[in-house]
C-alpha cells in the first residue's frame, strides 16, 4: 500500500512542478518504484498522462527523448505489472500509448530538422520498441515513416529512416502492403543512393512475399 500511495503522490507532485527536469527524476522514480511491485490505479491513469504532456518537446530535444523513454519503459511494465483485465484499466493504458505515440512523431520530426543521427538511431528505437509490443504503434509509425521518407533528401538520414522500415516491417508485412503505391513513388527517385535504395527494395520484396516464393 505505501508503495502504491508513493507511486500515485509523486505523480501528483510532479505535476505541480514547472519544472521539465524535476518531472523528469519524478518519472524515473515512478518507473523504479513500478519495478519494485508498485502500481498506478486506473484513476491516476490520467494524472500519469497529464504529467507526460507537460514536457516542452520543442524546445529541449535531450529532455523529451528522456520523457518518452521512461513513459515507454513505464507503459511496459504498467502492462505486466497492473490489473488491466477492466475496462477502466485497459482505458487507461491505451489513452498513455496514444500519447506517447503522438510525444515520439513530435520528436521524430524535432531530430530530423536538426540533423542529429545519433538522436534520430535512438528515437527510431524507442518507435520499434514500442511498435513491438502494439499492432496499433507499429501500423501508425510505419505509415509516418514512409510520409517522412518522402520528405526527406539527406541521404544518411534516408538511410536509418529506411532501415527503421525494415525492421518495423518485418513482423508487420500486412501493413507494408498497404503502403505499396508510396513505396513505388521513392522507388522512383532516380538520386536515391545505393544504401536506400537497397532498403526500399527489402520493402518492397516484404510487401509482396508471394511474387518471390
Amino acid at each position: 500500500v505505501w508503495l502504491d500511495s508513493t507511486t500515485e503522490d509523486l505523480i501528483q507532485f510532479a505535476n505541480n512542478s514547472n519544472d521539465d527536469f524535476v518531472r523528469l527524476q519524478v518519472l524515473r522514480i515512478v518507473e523504479t518504484l513500478i519495478s519494485g511491485g508498485g502500481y498506478i490505479s486506473p484513476m491516476r491513469a490520467a494524472d500519469l498522462k497529464k504529467l507526460l504532456q507537460m514536457f516542452t518537446i520543442h524546445n529541449n530535444i535531450q529532455v523529451a527523448y528522456q520523457c518518452c523513454s521512461t513513459t515507454l519503459r513505464i507503459i511496459l511494465k504498467y502492462r505486466n505489472t497492473s490489473n488491466i483485465s477492466s475496462t477502466e484499466s485497459q482505458n487507461g493504458l491505451d489513452d498513455l500509448i496514444e500519447h506517447l505515440n503522438t510525444a515520439l512523431a513530435f520528436l521524430l520530426t524535432e531530430v530530423i530538422q536538426s540533423n542529429n543521427i545519433k538522436e534520430l538511431q535512438n528515437t527510431l528505437n524507442l518507435i520499434e520498441q514500442l511498435s513491438r509490443a502494439y499492432t496499433d504503434s507499429a501500423q501508425n509509425f510505419i505509415h509516418l515513416l514512409f510520409i517522412t521518407c518522402a520528405n526527406v533528401t539527406n541521404a544518411e538520414l534516408l538511410s536509418y529512416l529506411t532501415k527503421s522500415l525494415v525492421r518495423l516491417s518485418i513482423n508487420h508485412t500486412e501493413i507494408i502492403a498497404n503502403e505499396i503505391i508510396q513505396l513505388r513513388q521513392l522507388l522512383m527517385n532516380t538520386s536515391l543512393n545505393d544504401d536506400v535504395r537497397y532498403n526500399l527494395l527489402a520493402l518492397f520484396v516484404l510487401s509482396n512475399p508471394n511474387d518471390f516464393n
